[in-house]
């Protein structure tokens, strides 16, 4: 029997920083993908471009195309192509699980290999222990050296760029990724300003935009943390790289919680197992997702992801409060609706940090933020909320 080796790219989109792509018998003629749910324009278009970034730079694969039905979609393929090897990277919560397992089922016969992506440290070797919040969990876990196997020790470092990009201007796929990465890097309103900029909310270089970039794998979180300890190693005094990095972990705080909530990532009552209160009704959630409850704070963030599919951390955790604790809403509502706009969803961080908001999650405290408040430190001459409710 003839052997055919393709590999499922899921939220690894690049090359560079792969372990399928190192000098081995394994590597993989075969690639195929998965159009992504949503119908939303802003998302499908980062995805196609990072697939295309990916198929110029990969002549010698014969790429496939899947959606629909998973089960089908894998079947129909494998009469064609009969796939006696394939690999993918592990995944992270129940629902991606339950997709892969569809894979497995159309699949009897292909033998796996499967490793750890989007991640700076292995969960399957760090063996923390439970994990009761974000703050003993980065002071343990900084004590173990980045996970950098699979560095590329060579790689194509783009030529400087000063373009600030709108956030209706995103590019998807690794060629971009890597462009934004050191262009953030070297710009002198990039990284050493991080730490004073990144709750601003109308600049481009308010933040470093890396997000959409590392939640489709089109750049690994391992070649950031690599950059910025790089910077740090030269400056002590970095704060913004130190800043940036520090961040870093929070998204790996929501990649190794997911792991142990499972199924409990999605649920209503979170990892407290509390169900919260919610009176909120449909109406009240459309009002709320279409930027038209009459708060402008929060108006104005809705409205800026209505449209293209971003918003800032700040923004996100403002609105999260406002729909789960000011107006008690079912905030798995509010997460499934990011689902499906956001350009740089994350499962992981998306929900956990959704949870976190509402009450149910890692968070020791239960929060509730005033957007009244919030409005006056971060836009206080309103340009922000002009910009999307009257602009």
């Amino acid at each position: 029997m003839k052997t055919i080796r393709a590999h499922l790219f899921r939220r690894d989109l690049r090359l560079a920083d792969h372990p399928i792509w190192q000098e081995t018998e394994e590597t993989p003629t075969i690639a195929v993908v998965f159009e992504p749910s949503t119908s939303f324009e802003p998302v499908r278009k980062f995805w196609r471009e990072s697939v295309d970034d990916l198929k110029r730079r990969t002549p010698h694969l014969h790429w496939f195309e899947l959606s629909g039905d998973p089960a089908q979609a894998w079947r129909s393929l494998n009469e064609r192509v009969s796939i006696t090897h394939l690999s993918t990277a592990l995944s992270w919560n129940s629902e991606e699980e339950a997709l892969l397992e569809a894979v497995k089922t159309a699949l009897p016969h292909a033998q796996w290999r499967f490793f750890r992506d989007q991640c700076l440290h292995d969960p399957d070797k760090t063996r923390l222990g439970a994990i009761r919040s974000f703050t003993p969990f980065y002071h343990d876990i900084k004590k173990q050296p980045i996970h950098g196997a699979y560095l590329s020790r060579r790689i194509a470092i783009p030529a400087a760029s000063n373009e600030r990009l709108s956030p209706e201007e995103f590019n998807g796929g690794e060629t971009a990724g890597l462009t934004q990465l050191y262009s953030y890097l070297r710009h002198p309103e990039g990284v050493q300003n991080y730490h004073e900029r990144r709750n601003g909310m109308l600049a481009f270089l308010d933040s470093s935009k890396l997000s959409p970039w590392l939640a489709w794998g089109c750049i690994s979180p391992v070649r950031v943390a690599h950059e910025l300890t790089e910077l740090l190693s030269q400056d002590s005094g970095h704060e913004g790289a130190e800043k940036l990095l520090y961040e870093l972990y929070w998204r790996e705080f929501f990649k190794h919680t997911s792991l142990a909530l499972g199924q409990t990532l999605f649920s209503l009552s979170g990892r407290k197992h509390r169900i919260p209160d919610i009176t909120a009704s449909e109406e009240d959630f459309e009002r709320w997702k279409l930027g038209k409850t009459g708060h402008r704070f929060n108006d104005a963030n809705m409205r800026e992801l209505l449209h293209t599919g971003w918003m800032s951390n700040r923004g996100r955790q403002n609105v999260a409060s406002y729909w789960a604790k000011s107006l008690q809403g079912d905030w798995r509502w509010g997460a499934r609706w990011f689902s499906e706009r956001l350009i740089d969803y994350d499962p992981e961080s998306n929900w956990g940090n959704w949870q976190y908001l509402a009450g149910v999650g890692y968070d020791p405290r239960d929060r509730v933020f005033n957007l009244d408040r919030q409005a006056e430190l971060y836009d206080p001459d309103g340009a922000y909320q002009s910009r999307w409710l009257e602009g």
